[in-house]
């Protein structure tokens, strides 16, 4: 995909997050728009090697495109900008963890700060108590 063509999916994404506004603040989150714009764009996975199926996007690209959805909305621009960063961390992964953690479409890496919980291993997954301030894209 073109970055003009992952620009428009930003663009496009505007009249639906205008009229969630309200929404927005009442619950402190995305909307499912917002958050599927991010996803069809490749944003979320910005870093992601086209090996595991990412698109592999260039430093100025995810600038762009990072660029587009914070003038559609800060909030959407701002959890563009945690997830195709923090997309990153897969280039510091063994092969294996990257490929299990970013082959998914779905992927996204949230933004923490100064988490104090601990990941335990329960069945189906995992559960992380603790205290944590916010979770920037957590619930994407």
């Amino acid at each position: 995909m073109e970055l003009a063509e992952r620009l428009e999916i930003a663009r496009s994404v505007e009249p639906a997050m205008a009229a969630s506004r309200d929404w927005m603040d009442e619950h402190c989150r995305l909307p499912a728009a917002g958050v599927e714009a991010l996803h069809r764009s490749g944003i979320m996975r910005a870093a992601v090697p086209a090996e595991l199926g990412g698109p592999e996007l260039d430093p100025m690209a995810q600038i762009a495109l990072v660029e587009e959805f914070s003038r559609v909305d800060g909030a959407l621009g701002w959890c563009a900008m945690i997830a195709g960063a923090s997309s990153y961390v897969c280039g510091f992964l063994g092969p294996e963890a990257a490929a299990r953690w970013f082959t998914r479409t779905d992927a996204c890496v949230a933004g923490q700060l100064s988490p104090t919980g601990q990941a335990e291993r329960v069945d189906g997954g995992h559960v992380v108590p603790g205290h944590f301030r916010f979770g920037s894209g957590i619930n994407h």
